[in-house]
């Protein structure tokens, strides 16, 4: 979030302002009447605190410091200000004082915020800028942005040296508590661009006085919003003045500056890397870095997974540098698979064709009703508990006589990630008619439509977040050491997760079967079983 959380000691900040007034023989001209006032009144003059930030504006970091201080509550403002005034030995500090956590309004994490927080986060900052420098709200916005919005960044460098930020947006210190913006030109004159002649009034320019007519303006700042810019300068050669949202706004009406202002907005967010915009389109949420779980995957209240680290769609547990080995080497001829193996298999006991069409890896033969395993082919009753181990690749023979290759190896945990990617699909194809059913099996159980609306929802959404771990569980196992400490885990894990899955897809497709309770222990298992995949893989990663 743009509000950082900072944790500071107390103490020693006032030991370092005590330092620096100790050594400045004259600071008894202005700490002096502030300790009478306070002996006589018993409470701080209202000015204190401004003043002992004047006094350490040639220390960046304790001004910094103290700017952060000056968010808080005045009560605390005063204390602090007693702290510094008392002798060392006088000072008596209690345990809460000793650090403190600084952040914005919002005490607790916040997983998910919308651009319109974003935006207001934006605007308190500004609001801070301006307190701390006494400047205007406009010049303010320039500095954050040259600061790529960190107040911390700003108040520890445009004190000690302002040049630079002031020189790339075109300003000088005469002008920084002024509006900024469009100008009428002061004469008539002609518009080097379209090389007409207009009277002032047609004329705009910015603080850097180079004039335009309106209409040139206009389709200068309509091409770079098509071009997605998220900052607009004057039209002269090499000047670094820039636009306002409010000057495009004026030009070219609420539709471009709605979209410069999204540009804005993208360009913030790419800048601070503590927010990320939500993958799913149709989704306007921001995720933020408190959303960040276990392998680097970040969860959207949408149902949306996506990476942090790469901004990819979620491919936790398996590592961005896994993905990308697993997708080069599983995109080999080798590795293609006709559409006939992928969605037919060959019933073990009868040998007609079967086509999976579902989710669930639990099959029945239309013709004999034998019922088998999708994956393995084993009889669906061996797969239960200890028994479970289609999901690992048999082992090779000590004697030397099934040794596994790295292509079998490979050719084992790519059928498993394929199956759970189709089972995925399948899945999602049939999402309405196995929701409506869930639906109508709560209501049956006397749950009112809203109610089982939601735990339906809340059950295939736990199904599709398992499911994505499991596709990408396989590449993740693929490049573990085989046979280490560290597989031997992880498989452990892998195998329970595939087992708790099935389950739970079992109920969600024979709802008629099911009770709430039931599918409450079912999601419930699901996700510790996947959350103990996930931290098996991070704790070896």
């Amino acid at each position: 979030m743009i509000f950082h959380i900072f944790r500071m000691n107390v103490e020693k900040l006032v030991e370092e302002i005590r330092e620096i007034i100790d050594n400045d023989l004259s600071s008894n001209e202005w700490v002096d009447p502030i300790s009478d006032y306070y002996e006589k009144h018993l409470t701080i003059p209202s000015y204190a605190f401004n003043e002992i930030t004047n006094r350490m504006r040639t220390n960046s970091k304790i001004l910094s410091r103290l700017m952060e201080i000056k968010k808080l509550d005045q009560n605390f403002i005063n204390n602090f200000v007693i702290k510094i005034l008392k002798p060392p030995e006088e000072t008596v500090f209690t345990d809460s004082d000793s650090e403190i956590i600084l952040q914005d309004d919002t005490a607790s994490p916040q997983n998910i915020i919308t651009s319109e927080v974003l935006k207001a986060q934006q605007t308190q900052l500004v609001g801070q800028v301006v307190s701390f420098l006494s400047i205007h709200e406009d010049a303010a916005f320039f500095l954050l942005q040259y600061y790529k919005w960190s107040l911390d960044r700003l108040y520890q460098n445009y004190v000690d040296n302002p040049r630079p930020a002031l020189l790339e947006y075109g300003l000088t210190k005469e002008i920084l508590n002024q509006p900024l913006g469009f100008k009428p030109s002061k004469n008539d004159g002609e518009c080097v661009i379209c090389a007409d002649t207009f009277d002032a009034s047609q004329l705009l320019c910015l603080q850097c006085g180079h004039s335009f007519c309106i209409n040139c303006w206009k389709d200068h700042i309509e091409y770079q919003v098509q071009l997605g810019s998220p900052r607009i300068t004057c039209m002269e050669q090499g000047c670094k003045c820039t636009l306002l949202g409010k000057d495009i706004m004026q030009i070219c009406g609420d539709k471009v500056a709605n979209g410069y202002h999204g540009f804005l907005l993208d360009n913030q967010i790419s800048i601070i890397n503590q927010v990320k915009r939500c993958l799913n389109p149709k989704c306007h949420n921001l995720l933020t870095l408190d959303s960040v779980w276990l392998c680097n995957l970040s969860r959207c209240e949408c149902g949306s997974l996506m990476c942090w680290k790469c901004g990819d769609e979620s491919h936790a547990p398996a590592t961005c540098n896994e993905k990308s080995k697993w997708l080069e080497i599983s995109e080999e001829e080798v590795m293609q698979n006709q559409w006939l193996t992928q969605n037919t298999k060959i019933c073990p006991k009868c040998k007609a064709r079967i086509e999976k069409n579902g989710g669930c890896n639990h099959m029945t033969c239309s013709r004999c009703s034998y019922e088998f395993c999708w994956v393995c082919s084993g009889e669906w009753s061996q797969h239960g508990g200890s028994f479970y181990e289609c999901h690992r690749p048999k082992p090779a023979d000590p004697n030397g006589g099934n040794v596994i290759t790295d292509l079998d190896r490979m050719s084992h945990y790519h059928t498993r990630y394929n199956n759970h990617k189709q089972n995925s699909t399948n899945m999602k194809e049939q999402r309405s008619l196995i929701l409506a059913n869930i639906i109508k099996r709560f209501e049956f159980l006397n749950h009112q439509h809203d109610e089982a609306t939601k735990k339906a929802e809340s059950i295939l959404s736990t199904i599709h977040f398992a499911r994505t771990i499991l596709i990408w569980s396989y590449p993740h196992a693929y490049f573990l050491p085989p046979n280490s400490p560290s597989f031997t885990l992880y498989d452990h894990c892998l195998k329970n997760a595939e087992v708790v899955l099935e389950d739970l897809v079992y109920l969600a497709e024979n709802p008629a079967k099911s009770t709430l309770n039931s599918y409450e222990i079912a999601c419930k298992t699901v996700e510790m079983n996947i959350e103990s995949l996930l931290r098996h893989a991070e704790y070896y990663q």
